[in-house]
């Protein structure tokens, strides 16, 4: 007898730094992630039991990087370097007779020696291909996620949510072969019907109204959009100390549960809800899993090469007095943590099956990046989770698409605006210190919607003018990126997100000047940069963006 049901979601999304910049900010955030991340968690992946399944959310934008050919090249390179200071590491602690030290770095030199091997001779040098291979083999459901990772619930045009949503499916399509069963809100970011656009238009539709016309069947939010109370958030512990403001609405309890999905009003999707106790376990910085002392230190590096060769010791422990990291010690709590969770999930399911006729679903979606690269120890402590949980019979490790084709929605639900950030709706992205950015974002929406509408009615039109407009609603699409506002409130890259902000601002206001030139019938000097601009911001260069979306 089926218990209940354990969906683990991996959500997967880099933005888009292909020249932008290598270190500390810029193309070795996708390098990492590959070597650290995705690579460890294909692997695992690959060797699960058949009977277990996973779901895994690609962004797009992400999606383009991994097939780009210049980013494969630098990741190969990247893994040069890494090997070399490795050995550079060997050699130096070996000379100073530092023997824990040596052993560690040769830990990593081990390490990178099996992805770069991986990375080759298993995976083809094709990371994408290898999770659509994945899905086509039954072993993992993959959805995608907006173009850009936009967040939608503060865009200012329809049009772009439409757009940021309809690529992200064209994207889908194009590189898994398959129409999107399902979609990864960016942020978990969802607005309700009503309201009017910053531009002063009618009533806005929900999202989910989007997604019921592309075909997509469910979307995922945090928990306190369905079942109310205070917001669990991911973000809370980095930014607690900006956000002081209560949300009323969101704290009051509906009486609803996250064990089951619900259709959202006259719309057909379905929507899940993210599990509030599992989630805790995983992010929260108090007594989450991987503030753990045994765990490798995120923040303490070697001064040379860059390595982390210490522990946690103790999360109110300073980066000066950090011990010196043990890998069997740390895979013992890996083991009794992964215990842990299996038994939580057991419990919790267990739980809600005593008082409902129908087997109910856990939900734990996760960033996946946070595993590997974020938690040094995370794909090991996947791997563990995930092998115990197919040792117990009565929970079966589904997906969400599989799971609504056994136990549909049997009630509709009218959502509340939310996000899992910090509060639980917009402020991680809008608040005093981004909100010159949105402005700036609404008034080129409105320039590009007035652009592509001037030289539709030009009798100038030609394919110059085709590729200028295409590579404007590129631009346009990348300022909207979610990573840009949550840097600079974070200050984890406030300047970099701003440069990077502007960069595509400039290249939208000359490939925008440059076609109101030709459609006008003369020609700007800024059209002989268009191809350099193209090369550079390359992404979705399959689709005509032009004609996706009517920017009227």
């Amino acid at each position: 007898m089926t218990l209940g049901y354990f969906c683990l979601v991996l959500h997967s999304h880099i933005p888009y730094t292909k020249k932008a910049g290598k270190w500390p900010f810029g193309e070795e955030w996708l390098y990492e992630a590959m070597a650290e991340t995705y690579i460890p968690i294909l692997d695992i992946l690959a060797g699960l039991n058949e009977s277990a399944r996973v779901c895994v959310s690609i962004s797009p934008v992400l999606m383009e990087q991994l097939r780009d050919p210049y980013m494969n090249e630098g990741f190969e390179e990247y893994l040069g370097q890494r090997l070399a200071a490795a050995s550079a590491d060997v050699s130096r602690f070996a000379a100073t007779s530092d023997y824990r030290l040596k052993k560690l770095a040769e830990g990593y030199v081990d390490y990178y020696e099996k992805v770069k091997d991986a990375y080759i001779r298993v995976w083809n040098r094709d990371l994408l291909g290898a999770f659509k291979s994945l899905q086509d083999q039954g072993r993992i459901e993959v959805i995608t996620s907006a173009a850009t990772h936009a967040y939608l619930p503060l865009m200012g045009d329809e049009a772009s949510v439409r757009l940021q949503l309809l690529v992200g499916r064209e994207t889908y399509k194009a590189y898994m072969g398959r129409e999107p069963a399902g979609i990864w809100l960016p942020e978990c970011g969802y607005r309700p019907r009503g309201g009017k656009d910053p531009h002063g238009g009618t009533l806005r539709p929900g999202i989910e109204q989007h997604l019921k016309e592309l075909g997509i069947h469910y979307f995922l939010v945090d928990s306190h959009a369905i079942e109310g109370g205070a917001p669990l958030g991911i973000y809370s512990s980095r930014l607690a100390h900006s956000f002081q403001h209560a949300d009323a609405e969101n704290s009051a309890h509906t009486g609803r549960s996250t064990f089951r999905p619900y259709y959202v009003e006259d719309s057909g999707v379905a929507v899940f809800g993210r599990d509030r106790r599992t989630g805790s376990q995983v992010w929260s910085s108090e007594w989450g899993y991987p503030g753990d002392g045994s765990y490798r230190e995120f923040h303490k590096r070697d001064e040379k090469s860059g390595f982390r060769y210490w522990r946690v010791t103790n999360r109110l422990t300073g980066l000066d007095r950090k011990e010196l990291y043990d890998p069997d010690q740390a895979m013992a709590r890996v083991f009794e943590q992964s215990t842990h969770f299996v038994c939580l999930v057991r419990n919790l399911l267990s739980s809600f099956a005593a008082s409902s006729k129908t087997p109910g679903i856990l939900v734990a979606p996760y960033d996946i990046e946070f595993f590997g690269h974020w938690w040094h120890e995370g794909p090991q402590w996947l791997r563990q989770v995930l092998t115990k949980l197919a040792e117990i019979p009565e929970v079966e490790v589904s997906t969400p698409s599989a799971y609504l084709s056994k136990y549909p929605p049997t009630e509709a639900v009218r959502l509340r605006e939310s996000s899992w950030g910090v509060g639980g709706k917009h402020y991680a992205w809008m608040n005093e210190a981004t909100a010159s950015l949105w402005q700036e974002l609404f008034a080129a929406e409105s320039r590009l919607a007035c652009v592509i509408e001037q030289c539709r009615n030009s009798s100038a039109f030609d394919t110059r003018m085709a590729r200028l407009i295409n590579q404007g609603i590129r631009e346009l699409m990348l300022m909207q990126s979610s990573d840009w506002p949550f840097l600079i409130t974070t200050g984890q890259a406030a300047d970099y997100a701003r440069s990077r902000f502007a960069e595509h601002k400039d290249r939208l206001e000359k490939v925008l000047t440059a076609a109101e030139a030709l459609a006008g019938g003369c020609c700007d000097q800024r059209v002989d940069e268009l191809e350099e601009i193209e090369q550079i911001d390359s992404l979705f260069s399959g689709l005509e963006l032009s004609s996706l979306v009517n920017w009227s």
